[in-house]
């Protein structure tokens, strides 16, 4: 019986909406947005992991300070592009003089449209929205409070946001948009925008950096004995696997795109270098073992001057590659 009414009820609503006879009052709900912390922006699943105090008011002429809470009817907010919850507080309900304030805050995983732009010049819009939930009585509408460039007021708390591989947060506004319902007609809820670029400073001191250091490791057998397998091997063997895992650290943040990047390009080079280091000692052990001694060392003295020198050079001209697609990178390059 009390399925039938309600489905009567939704009925009649959608018939009115549509026909134009009935609307419902509608009650303005003022939000105001604070952006606590991002910890995660993930590409390839599209979503960020993001932490936001959401502060609620409204009037409401029954209620005054001798009300109990639990009898106070807090208007439904469903947020539209929430996955999951990662860490929920418990509400605050605060009854003002002529209001009601309602204080939530949570850390949950919102969806959005990744953008597969080249790395590491690309840049995302994470966005999140709230909508007003269905009410028989009223027709909610989210105001929000907070209008213009919140640019300066991101800045101020991007020192304390702990994700990994993003800065230069911009370009954040509060704006109120508008949606259809399921049973027709509009809601008018809120959007928070905000902008950020990838940061690949990190990717040069962790990434790069090291990567060149490991592969001039592999580079130390040059300078031993040919008849030293082992002393040999070592450096090979450790820039090998240290190279191993920074690709693997490097391809959890690279986006993926169409176009190979510079970061991947070096990596795959880097690699590359190191495993003919692997073969050069191989040929050189070969040699020794076939008693041409002195072929064995004019191989030991070319590789000396062959392997850095391609190093550097092939290193100089990714570094072009990289500089036709920032001015940045181009100044510095002729500095």
């Amino acid at each position: 019986m009390c399925t039938r009414i309600v489905l009567f009820v939704l009925c009649i609503s959608q018939v009115c909406v549509h026909a134009g006879e009935i609307s419902l009052p509608q009650k303005p709900i003022a939000v105001t947005i604070d952006f606590v912390d991002v910890r995660i922006l993930n590409s390839r699943d599209a979503f960020f992991e993001a932490e936001f105090v959401f502060v609620y008011e409204w009037e409401d002429e029954t209620v005054d300070q001798d009300t109990p809470l639990e009898e106070i009817i807090i208007p439904p907010i469903v947020p539209g592009n929430k996955v999951r919850n990662r860490k929920v507080y418990a509400d605050k309900v605060i009854v003002l003089e002529n209001s009601i304030q309602r204080i939530v805050r949570e850390r949950a995983e919102w969806t959005f449209d990744f953008q597969l732009r080249r790395f590491p010049f690309d840049y995302q819009e994470p966005h999140i929205i709230l909508q007003p939930g269905f009410n028989q009585n009223f027709a909610y509408v989210l105001i929000p409070t907070q209008t213009g460039d919140r640019r300066r007021e991101l800045q101020q708390h991007s020192d304390d946001f702990h994700v990994v591989g993003w800065s230069n947060f911009k370009g954040a506004a509060v704006t109120q948009i508008e949606a259809e319902q399921l049973i027709g007609g509009t809601k008018i809820g809120v959007e928070f925008r905000f902008e950020c670029d990838r940061n690949y400073n990190s990717f040069i001191v962790q990434d790069l950096v090291p990567s060149a250091i490991f592969v001039a490791i592999a580079w130390a057998g040059f300078w031993m004995d040919f008849t030293s397998l082992m002393p040999r091997l070592m450096p090979i063997l450790i820039a090998v696997v240290a190279l191993a895992n920074l690709n693997s650290s490097t391809s959890d943040i690279v986006t993926r795109s169409n176009t190979s990047s510079f970061f991947e390009a070096y990596a795959l080079f880097a690699t590359i270098i190191t495993a003919l280091v692997l073969l050069e000692l191989v040929m050189v052990h070969l040699l020794g073992k076939n008693k041409m001694r002195e072929g064995a060392l004019l191989l030991d003295k070319v590789s000396r001057f062959l392997f850095p020198s391609v190093f550097v050079i092939t290193t100089v001209f990714l570094i072009i590659y990289l500089a036709l697609e920032s001015p940045l990178w181009a100044s510095l390059l002729f500095l």
